[in-house]
């Protein structure tokens, strides 16, 4: 290994070890920076593996459209993706010069985000893939050599441990998160059970609570505010099964004056 990629990956093990389990993104984010300042390498993706949702999920992403990239998610199906056959094979691939490898390269992934060659590097924890690192150029030709990226690779190993901890601490939460939404809404249904039969010739009812977080539905946030000027709707009766299915459809209530009643 060059002498300079050994001193600087050993001053970078270093720092991400001394991240706790709360920090996925700053790990993350320094392992970029590190493929950039040691290796030179302009872009890359970090797929994790999401158990709640059986996906490889872009949760870093550096260089050209890496906002658009991050958040981006990938079917483990080897036989359609060259990430997700890195995954499964737990083996380093690249595009240049590998037929079979570009067989597998996502195509309309590659066309959105100008990704003319790429090498997949498997994140590999105690013998098992939990991610993927992609490394991505938007000219055709070799990215480095094979050397090069059996040195990242073994990089990548050495610090899973800290990929690994945090990843599964911020899956806790998302899960977490996920059951405590689904105990709510339980209590809302029940609450809206209630109310219907209590209330006689009921026609249309609904359980609404303000909304935390700025709409990611369209018109968005009208009112200017983070938050506010909608209220998320957790359960619905209705009559007739059209006007339901408008609710339901809606997932929120515009609240900002002159929108509806409720404003």
């Amino acid at each position: 290994m060059n002498r300079d990629y050994a001193k600087r990956l050993d001053d970078l093990r270093e720092k991400l070890s001394g991240f706790g389990k709360e920090n996925l993104h700053d790990i993350l984010h320094f392992i970029g920076v590190g493929m950039e300042e040691i290796f030179g390498f302009k872009r890359c993706r970090i797929y994790l593996e999401d158990l709640t949702e059986g996906l490889l999920i872009c949760a870093y992403a550096m260089g050209e459209m890496k906002s658009e990239l991050q958040g981006t998610s990938i079917f483990i199906l080897p036989q359609t993706s060259l990430v997700a056959r890195a995954f499964v094979d737990r083996r380093l691939y690249w595009t240049w010069k590998n037929p079979e490898a570009k067989k597998m390269f996502n195509k309309e992934l590659a066309s959105k985000f100008n990704i003319k060659e790429m090498a997949a590097i498997p994140i590999i924890h105690n013998g098992k893939s939990i991610g993927v690192i992609t490394v991505d150029s938007s000219k055709e030709g070799e990215i480095a050599d094979k050397e090069t990226f059996e040195t990242v690779k073994d990089f990548i190993v050495s610090v899973s441990h800290s990929i690994d901890r945090a990843k599964r601490f911020h899956q806790h939460l998302k899960f977490s998160k996920k059951v405590d939404e689904a105990k709510i809404g339980e209590a809302a249904s029940q609450m809206m059970r209630s109310a219907v039969k209590i209330v006689g010739k009921l026609t249309l009812a609904s359980v609404l609570i303000p909304n935390e977080e700025k709409s990611p539905l369209p018109p968005f946030n009208k009112g200017g505010d983070n938050r506010g000027d909608y209220m998320k709707i957790l359960a619905t009766y209705s009559s007739k099964f059209e006007d339901k299915d408008i609710y339901e459809d809606r997932h929120r209530v515009d609240i900002i004056k002159g929108e509806s009643l409720i404003e």
